[in-house]
This record gives C-alpha cells, structure tokens and sequence, in this order.
C-alpha cells in the first residue's frame, strides 16, 4: 500500500483528494465523472502568502523546460509578493545545466543536499 493511501486511510478521505484551508473548492465534471477543482490565478495571488507561510525552502530537482518555467515563475512571484520562501535547483555534480540555473540567480546544489534542506520539492 503506497503512503498516500495509507495516509488517506487515516483520514478517512479518498488517495486523490486534497483538502485546502486556503483556497476554496469547485465540483466540475469531466466525461461524466466529478472531480474537485482549486481556482488560482492572479485574483488569488494574495493569498500566496498564506500558502507558503510556514514553508522556508523549496527544491526543484531537475533543470530541464518545465523546471526552469516552474522555478522562474516562482522566483518572480515571490518578488512580486515580498514571500522570502528560498528556492534551490538540485543537480547531479556534472550537470551540464549547472552553470544556466546560477544564471537565473538561484543557488545550485547537489540533489541529496537539495533534498535534506528543503521544505517542499517539486521533481521536474
């Protein structure tokens, strides 16, 4: 049994349902099946704030095209929005894409130690 669902099952809750203090939830339906929706975008961008409160680091392992959109995004975001949340790019030692992701101004580590020190990963 993944951790997921053992989690789930502690909780009494479907694996693939998510439950935000934050943002509020929308029913949808999709080829007849109803699946639970969180609208975001720029009219929520304040509350951003909230999400990233308690969380001091996030690591994005990898640097390839959705990496570095992902990253870039944040970063400019959190400037935007005054969040002093860090983000690290994890890479293998001889990653070739070291040397661009210091460019971007993130700092650049291994991903072991990417992994230890942050809060919240995102595998791109």
């Amino acid at each position: 049994m993944s951790v997921l669902r053992r989690f789930s099952t502690i909780l009494k809750r479907k694996p693939t349902e998510y439950i935000s203090s934050i943002f509020s939830s929308h029913k949808v339906v999709f080829k007849g099946k109803e699946e639970i929706t969180y609208k975001g975008g720029n009219q929520s961008s304040f509350l951003l704030n909230k999400v990233f409160k308690n969380i001091d680091s996030i690591g994005v392992i990898g640097w390839g095209p959705q990496a570095r959109a992902q990253a870039c995004n944040l970063q400019d975001t959190f400037k935007i929005r005054g969040i002093k949340t860090k983000i690290t790019i994890g890479l293998r030692n001889n990653s070739k894409s070291i040397l661009n992701a210091g460019k971007q101004g993130f700092q650049v580590k291994s991903i072991e130690e990417t992994t230890k020190d942050s809060d919240l990963l995102l595998f791109l």
